[in-house]
């Protein structure tokens, strides 16, 4: 009944970052963790994903090296044995697209 379902092809998402995760590494894995479960969509082909802080709070380069450190560099594994190439858009915002297989 699964593959019956409409997919979700592209998703633009910003998650607010709770207010007791202001250490800088916890940020990091918080925002590793929010992808690798959005990545378990069924037909996600372009994933868009911005972390949103208190004013004038941003991840900047600790959420970048989470992302470094936990993927490939510049590829992520979805289910399935998918592939996502990682780039980084405005505002820090990561941006996810599935590679041609």
């Amino acid at each position: 009944i699964a593959d019956q379902l409409p997919t979700i092809k592209r998703l633009d998402l910003t998650v607010e970052v709770p207010e007791a995760l202001r250490d800088e590494d916890a940020v990091g894995e918080f925002g590793i963790a929010c992808v690798k479960s959005l990545l378990k969509i069924r037909g996600v082909e372009e994933l868009t994903f911005e972390l949103r802080f208190a004013p004038l709070c941003r991840p900047g380069r600790h959420y970048f090296k989470r992302v470094v450190e936990q993927t490939h560099r510049n590829t992520i594994g979805g289910i399935d044995g998918r592939e996502y190439d990682i780039s980084w858009g405005r505002d820090e915002k990561l941006i996810l697209k599935q590679r041609d297989t």
